[in-house]
């Protein structure tokens, strides 16, 4: 399985999330990944992203639905 983030925004916390996602596998057609509410950060003792998302095929045909979690992506640290 390979993963490709396809851009990206950046949270009020000043961390740096994708957008959407490429999942691709074998020789099969890639499917696009993208948020429902993209700023869906959780912003307490640490940060990360959670959030429904939807699968569509790249000519915009809804394959599927699901929930994902993102951690890692916490701001630079400021001096």
């Amino acid at each position: 399985i390979k993963l490709t983030p396809e851009g990206h925004w950046i949270s009020a916390t000043g961390a740096k999330y994708p957008k959407s996602w490429l999942v691709s596998w074998d020789d099969q057609a890639p499917i696009r990944v993208r948020p429902g509410l993209p700023d869906s950060e959780w912003k307490h003792r640490f940060k990360y992203w959670e959030g429904a998302v939807t699968a569509e095929r790249l000519d915009g045909e809804n394959v599927g639905r699901g929930f994902l979690e993102m951690t890692g992506y916490e701001a630079p640290a400021t001096k």
